[in-house]
């Protein structure tokens, strides 16, 4: 179903195709698996093991630069990933939001 506009008691509402919509259940299988596990590793060890944006090296996570949840055939590709602290990368999600609300 594609997204399309429909009226319910004269209010004009949006419905989403359902394929595009968040799944944790699917996110979390596909950040368990062996294939993504070694991803995160090979990005960890490319950035020598520092946030790339202010050099910690402490409470360290991936970032994918293209959407893991819109973009799944580039979850586990190396140049998708840099590795920042979790104070940077919920900055960067704070400020993909305040650019584009529907990057995330």
């Amino acid at each position: 179903m594609a997204d399309r506009i429909v009226f319910i008691n004269g209010l004009e509402l949006t419905l989403y195709d359902t394929k595009d919509l968040y799944d944790p259940i699917k996110s979390t299988q596909a950040r368990s698996s062996q294939k993504y596990k070694e991803f995160r590793v090979a990005v960890l060890l490319r950035d020598n093991q520092m946030c790339q944006r202010c050099g910690s090296k402490l409470d360290l996570e991936i970032h994918h630069i293209k959407s893991f949840e819109k973009k799944p055939s580039l979850r586990c590709r190396v140049s998708n990933g840099v590795t920042l602290c979790s104070l940077c990368h919920s900055n960067v999600h704070r400020e993909q939001c305040e650019l584009n609300p529907n990057v995330l």
